[in-house]
């Protein structure tokens, strides 16, 4: 599955190479399925880790809004991707400002 294949260094930058990558992700986050929001949260908790993508998942706003939007949910395990893949993407300075700025996003990680 993808959310393997993204625990592999060197595959994270070419999985996000992939042209539409983000804007599935971005969708998957939304997905009426609790597993698959779950494991779509891991995958970019995964795919976060490599700094060379950061920046290019950080500058996808309605992403990282999606996964604030995560933190409200009811699942543990899918709060706890959401949580993760928060984390990995702050360490890249500009996703700090952008991920404080969304809604829901500060309150979330209370």
């Amino acid at each position: 599955t993808l959310g393997n294949l993204s625990r592999g260094v060197g595959n994270q930058k070419e999985i996000l190479s992939v042209p539409g990558m983000l804007p599935a992700l971005t969708a998957l986050l939304d997905d009426p399925d609790v597993e698959t929001r779950r494991y779509c949260a891991g995958t970019l908790a995964n795919l976060g880790c490599d700094a060379r993508n950061q920046e290019t998942i950080g500058s996808e706003g309605e992403l990282l809004a999606r996964l604030a939007g995560l933190l409200r949910g009811s699942d543990a395990d899918t709060v706890k991707y959401g949580v993760l893949a928060l984390a990995n993407l702050a360490c890249d300075g500009e996703n700090q400002v952008r991920i404080a700025r969304c809604p829901g996003a500060l309150e979330g990680l209370l």
